[in-house]
């Protein structure tokens, strides 16, 4: 008896995305109130930076950020196309981003 309910459900399945388009419902989210642009406007300015990280141009829109505990300036940039060209050496400097 029970093998047989265990087929059945087998037989079944769960199909996951059937489920997540039918009861799931998205909420449009509102645009952020900034964006990359305003970003490097913020990390081209070593005056808005805080006072223990520094910051050293290394072409459009690419950085070196110094931070405290990390010996090595890190490669970051605010251009999402050339972050996506590069991303194995470079990281996108937004929110979420560990060192933004």
């Amino acid at each position: 008896m029970i093998d047989r309910q265990v087929d059945e459900a087998q037989a079944d399945g769960f199909d996951l995305d059937a489920v997540l388009k039918e009861d799931a419902t998205f909420l449009e989210r509102a645009p952020s109130p900034v964006v990359l642009d305003d970003l490097n406007r913020v990390i081209a300015s070593p005056d808005l930076m805080p006072p223990q990280v520094g910051v050293q141009p290394l072409g459009s829109r690419e950085y070196g950020l110094s931070v405290p505990g990390v010996q090595e300036p890190l490669r970051v940039t605010t251009d999402p196309g050339y972050y996506e060209e590069h991303a194995e050496s470079v990281e996108l400097w937004s929110p979420g981003n560990f060192l933004f």
